[in-house]
């Protein structure tokens, strides 16, 4: 991240404490919000979306390999992830609320802090909506394909920030950001959205091209989503 990208992250990181009991913002920021929450389906879509299961290919750029991943979410704060690549150790990662593993290990806290950043994005757009009077406007950014967008930030737990980069015409998010902060050092991860399609009422993002402190790690393609399908408890369990 370059030293400006650390400063906004900082000073979101600073202020947001005096954001969260403020009203609903801008009438600009919260038209913009509720046209993101529109484009996606409608709110009353979005708060039905309780779980999602996704499935499809993870390619990573860092070892060229490509294999099966699946990923399972369910409000507020359940996320498990599971990465199967062709040679190397299968990698699951899970959240259940306060507690997160690797591998069946316990996370320590920046490892936990990576994970619940991983999980949060699912949540978007219905996040801005029910936190909208700690939402941030950034104003305006430009993604790595070039694409102007509007740039609002939430909370989303000690030292961690989320950042929706919206189409401010269409209010698809064709970017989110998790930026962590932890003991003066700030690391973002972000990842890029395209090949919208409806999925029971709610548009969902078929391929996504994932980043590491702006370095292109690899890129995930849906084959299937399933929305609100029955999770079993121990999907969130190690």
């Amino acid at each position: 991240m370059s030293a400006f990208g650390r400063l906004c992250a900082a000073l979101i990181l600073v202020l947001f404490p005096v954001q969260a009991g403020a009203a609903d913002p801008p009438p600009e920021v919260d038209a913009l919000i509720r046209r993101s929450a529109d484009a996606y389906g409608g709110e009353a879509a979005l708060q039905g979306l309780q779980a999602m299961r996704q499935r499809g290919r993870l390619t990573s750029l860092r070892t060229g390999a490509e294999g099966p991943v699946e990923r399972v979410f369910q409000r507020p704060d359940r996320f498990r992830i599971d990465i199967r690549t062709p040679g190397q150790a299968p990698e699951v990662r899970v959240l259940d609320g306060a507690r997160a593993w690797k591998d069946g290990a316990e996370a320590p806290s920046p490892l936990r802090q990576s994970i619940v950043l991983q999980a949060v994005r699912f949540g978007l757009p219905l996040i801005l909506l029910e936190k909208r009077a700690a939402v941030m406007d950034l104003g305006r950014v430009t993604d790595q394909q070039g694409n102007a967008l509007r740039a609002l930030a939430v909370p989303v737990g000690e030292g961690m920030t989320l950042v929706a980069d919206l189409d401010p015409e269409s209010g698809r998010i064709l970017r989110s950001r998790g930026i962590l902060s932890m003991g003066g050092a700030t690391m973002e991860f972000a990842t890029l959205y395209d090949a919208f399609r409806d999925v029971n009422g709610v548009l969902i993002p078929f391929r996504e091209q994932h980043y590491a402190m702006g370095m292109n790690t690899g890129a995930t393609v849906l084959d299937a989503v399933e929305v609100n399908p029955a999770l079993p408890a121990a999907a969130f369990r190690p």
